[in-house]
């Protein structure tokens, strides 16, 4: 039997504590190694349809480093991901939270996500996006409490983050959107 030196072992094993954390995905809540900052939301929606899709720009601080950054989200297709420029991988988590990892660790400190999305838009709930038609019209309605805002968007759907949004709307351009805000709305825009 050959023994590694002593050296050897105690390097190994600093070079294993310093690296980044592996976890599952979290069973219920987020927790605090991820903070959201600020949110950059552009939903394109149209009345009839049932689907939808989304882009988010999450500024987040990250607390200690990590392989994986957890977000909640339902009924959502994510396409497109970044952290911090770099291209990202979707990690499975559970029916509602997905991971996002760069096969890097995730330093300590702030950082972007960049996310583009696809997702559902209900005619049998009124939670997060959903449709109900009057005079064979469609509308669209939201419903993001209390946890509903992950079936709109991947997010830190956590009641303790009081984070500030900037949310723009492309719908049709015969068609209107409307926001219940106490400052001016973020551009609502129309699409062609």
């Amino acid at each position: 039997m050959r023994l590694l030196p002593i050296f050897t072992c105690v390097a190994l094993s600093c070079a294993l504590l310093s690296a980044a954390p592996a976890r599952e995905a979290p069973k219920l809540r987020l927790g605090g190694s991820v903070l959201p900052r600020h949110y950059a939301v552009e939903l394109t929606l149209e009345p009839g349809k049932d689907t939808f899709s989304g882009v988010v720009d999450i500024d987040v601080d990250v607390r200690q480093p990590q392989d994986t950054v957890w977000l909640n989200a339902l009924d959502i297709a994510i396409h497109d991901a970044t952290i911090g420029g770099k291209a990202a991988k979707t990690v499975p988590g559970s029916a509602q939270v997905v991971g996002l990892s760069t096969g890097q660790a995730v330093t300590a400190g702030r950082t972007k996500l960049h996310i583009a999305y696809d997702g559902h838009i209900s005619r049998k709930s009124s939670a997060g996006i959903f449709q109900l038609q009057e005079d064979n019209r469609w509308y669209l309605y939201t419903q993001f409490e209390p946890t509903d805002a992950r079936r709109a968007f991947p997010c830190f759907d956590e009641p303790g983050f009081k984070t500030p949004w900037d949310i723009a709307l492309r719908v049709p351009k015969d068609q209107m959107a409307f926001a219940n805000t106490r400052r001016p709305p973020s551009p609502m825009t129309a699409t062609e």
